[in-house]
């Protein structure tokens, strides 16, 4: 982007996580799921029943690693004696290696896992579904609910499309400005979508803890670091 944007003045470009300065025509957007990681991490801390739960990465990057930060500081506000089993299984597209991550979690104690690996996070739907039962999931990015319906509690998802639009409508006004824009929870381009058929398995004391968290960071009173 940095080498291509200054031969196209008149186009304007958007990158998504990137770090593009000091280009007229390059606005970046930084998606800040960290926010929706944390509030899964107080769901997976307040339930799980053996104190272990789990994160599945494609390969390690300070963007995944930042969204694990925040699932276990969530996880430990809601239970300080739980402990988070980390894995990057080295790929983004390699379903099997993230199966297999699952399952060495899975046989360490975790009952409660989430992924952010793209394709390979699939593999970790399909071990939890093998678990019969034992073993609840979050989805990452996307909604992703309807890959495993009846053991994904929630996702946390990027409303990428809207986060373009709005760029779309600021270039159209002649607003555009070759700025980081940051995605989050206030601007409502970060939301974690829960999983409306079984989240009854979420015990409500639990889920007004969640939603007094997420009120607290559309407010600023709770700020959730991105380490990256």
């Amino acid at each position: 982007m940095k080498a291509i944007a200054p031969n196209y003045p008149d186009t304007k470009f958007v990158v998504v996580s990137g770090d593009v300065k000091q280009e007229p025509n390059v606005a970046t957007l930084v998606p800040k799921l960290e926010e929706a990681t944390y509030l899964l991490g107080m769901v997976a801390g307040g339930m799980t029943k053996t104190n272990t739960v789990g994160a599945i990465g494609g390969i390690r990057l300070p963007v995944i690693k930042s969204t694990f930060d925040a699932f276990e500081l969530g996880a430990k506000a809601a239970n300080p004696k739980v402990r988070v089993l980390t894995s990057y299984v080295g790929s983004f597209d390699d379903q099997n290696k993230g199966k297999e991550a699952a399952k060495s979690m899975i046989a360490q104690g975790a009952d409660i896992l989430f992924h952010n690996a793209d394709q390979s996070g699939k593999g970790m739907f399909n071990a939890a579904q093998e678990a019969g039962g034992k073993v609840l999931v979050f989805g990452s990015n996307r909604n992703q609910n309807d890959m495993a319906p009846e053991v994904c509690l929630g996702s946390a998802v990027i409303d990428m499309p809207h986060a373009f639009k709005e760029v779309v409508k600021d270039v159209r006004d002649g607003k555009f400005k070759a700025e980081f824009r940051e995605l989050n929870i206030p601007s409502g381009d970060i939301a974690v979508v829960w999983n409306e058929k079984i989240m009854d398995k979420i015990p409500p004391a639990l889920m007004k803890k969640v939603a007094d968290a997420q009120q607290k960071i559309k407010d600023g009173t709770l700020k959730i670091k991105r380490n990256v």
